[in-house]
């Protein structure tokens, strides 16, 4: 079935916002959140955020749709920097929707093809709208390789760390995990891998499964947001993605 591909923000490309399916439901909460956020902090505090990135999924209520995609930090063809918003939406297959610790291997392929779409150099917006078209939908069918016993057992370490505070507060707000920094305490694989071992590790210690989780680098250090629900738009007008609350 066919994705739909949303774009909202400034490419490096072109001068002017871009603006392509944006109003799509699961993908417009997190265009009025940017332009929210973006009207409130302006330059100055956009540039003090200036690295940062967040490639994302979100399943709707009944588990039918999933939406994934990367908010990062942008300019226009000036210079002048500017958030920006890529994404797709689509049905998820049966099979998958119980598998919620496969999704970040499924939308690796998407994430990194939005990734270096959003760097590419355009001659013409034709050409931009051709390779926007052409970024790939996730693929069910890949599957993730295996993680080193020895970084498996530092990731549920750090997991049951995280749930020490208690399983009701991933339910009421959200669960958050740091990648660690030290070497080797990681699997040193491929990124998808990496991911994957989080969310098994995650997946071993709670039963309920997450509505939507962000992967969040800045200055290098990447941290996982986990939400129990789906979240919305009044989610994120109300606060950033860090702090939104249930």
């Amino acid at each position: 079935m066919q994705w739909t591909r949303s774009f909202w923000g400034k490419h490096p490309a072109f001068k002017d916002y871009i603006r392509i399916n944006a109003d799509e439901p699961m993908v417009y909460a997190f265009v009025q959140w940017l332009d929210r956020w973006w009207q409130n902090a302006g330059i100055s505090g956009f540039e003090k955020n200036s690295g940062t990135s967040a490639r994302f999924w979100i399943m709707s209520a009944n588990a039918v749709h999933l939406a994934c995609g990367i908010i990062a930090a942008s300019t226009d063809a000036e210079g002048r920097p500017a958030p920006v918003l890529c994404a797709m939406k689509g049905v998820l297959p049966k099979r998958a929707r119980g598998a919620w610790q496969m999704l970040p291997v499924w939308c690796m392929a998407p994430w990194q093809a939005m990734a270096d779409f959003l760097e590419q150099r355009f001659d013409a917006f034709a050409d931009f709208k051709n390779a926007f078209g052409r970024i790939p939908q996730p693929d069910f069918a890949v599957q993730p390789g295996c993680a080193e016993p020895g970084s498996m057992a530092a990731i549920r370490k750090i997991v049951q760390q995280n749930l020490a505070a208690g399983k009701n507060r991933f339910i009421r707000e959200k669960m958050l995990c740091f990648f660690p920094d030290e070497a080797g305490s990681i699997p040193d694989c491929a990124e998808k891998e990496v991911f994957f071992s989080w969310m098994t590790a995650i997946r071993e210690a709670v039963d309920l499964g997450p509505g939507s989780a962000f992967f969040r680098n800045t200055g290098g250090r990447t941290a996982l947001y986990l939400y129990y629900r789906p979240l919305g738009a009044a989610d994120f007008l109300k606060a950033s993605v860090g702090k939104t609350r249930h």
